[in-house]
């Protein structure tokens, strides 16, 4: 005798492609084709219609369930006050990026003085890189929180790891998202970390702080790390979004690869804007 599953609560989007994604709420997501879509529309389903390992698949990303569970899957909001400060926060980060180019090529990096304050006085500047560092961590975090309408979701919560010196949210819902839902959620936290760069870049034309400079660098690093698409950031998602491909990056094209080796490097550019002017230091 055939056991029938039930299937748990999801949500759903057709992608250009004509497959369909879906997202339970265990967060992860799924690519199927129409017809496996309209099975799964059933509130229970035979396990004997799928293979096993497909059968298994459902289980392990949370799609059957032996019991239903009332966790909610965050839903894009479709308030007009959230549209607006959807659209606010995009042309906040338009204009401060503008602005930390403008500052950037009026007064130079500021790689160079912060090495000179580490180096004066070591101790009081990694206190401050750090303090600062988890400061503007958490709020980039919390940004994502908001605009994927996570925060009374029960995995509202920002993942730490220490060993990778990151943190992140769960934000694979937003795929079922429209286009502008999307791009809003995941480019949220650089608009902020754009903000607050703007705004240390124009009061250190105004009003001196010594380690002023020490605060741009830091966040200009950490906007430059995004863009190392071959591990898991911002900006590799903003291009899956964008493509309307989950799973983009695990193609072996050339553009991918291309792509790849440019955030290759990336990484090396974060480590010479910080080596070269300690090179210049100890040389001097």
């Amino acid at each position: 005798m055939s056991k029938y599953l039930k299937v748990a609560p999801y949500k759903k989007r057709k992608l250009r492609s004509g497959d369909w994604i879906i997202i339970s709420s265990s967060g992860n997501p799924l690519v199927i084709d129409a017809h496996t879509l309209r099975i799964l529309c059933n509130k229970e389903i035979n396990s004997d219609i799928f293979e096993l390992h497909f059968i298994e698949l459902l289980k392990e990303e949370g799609f059957l369930v032996d019991i239903y569970r009332l966790n909610r899957i965050p839903e894009e909001p479709t308030s007009f006050k959230f549209k607006f400060f959807s659209f606010l926060m995009l042309a906040i980060g338009g204009v401060s990026l503008l602005g930390v180019v403008y500052y950037i090529l009026y007064s130079g990096l500021p790689f160079s003085k912060s090495i000179n304050l580490l180096a004066a006085n070591p101790i009081l500047g990694v206190i401050i890189l750090v303090i600062f560092s988890i400061l503007t961590t958490f709020l980039h975090e919390v940004m994502h929180l908001i605009y994927s309408n996570s925060l009374k979701s029960q995995d509202n919560k920002i993942n730490i790891s220490m060993t990778k010196a990151v943190a992140t949210v769960s934000m694979t819902h937003i795929w079922t998202w429209s286009l502008i839902g999307r791009i809003v959620a995941i480019v949220s936290g650089i608009c902020l970390d754009l903000l607050i760069l703007f705004i240390v870049f124009f009061f250190n034309q105004r009003i001196h702080f010594e380690y002023s400079s020490l605060l741009e660098s830091i966040l200009i690093t950490r906007i430059v790390w995004q863009f190392r698409v071959q591990n898991k950031t911002d900006i590799r998602l903003f291009i899956e979004l964008v493509r309307d491909d989950p799973f983009l990056f695990e193609k072996k094209t050339v553009s991918i690869k291309i792509i790849n080796f440019l955030g290759f490097l990336v990484n090396i550019l974060i480590i010479l804007i910080w080596l070269v002017p300690l090179s210049n230091y100890l040389r001097m």
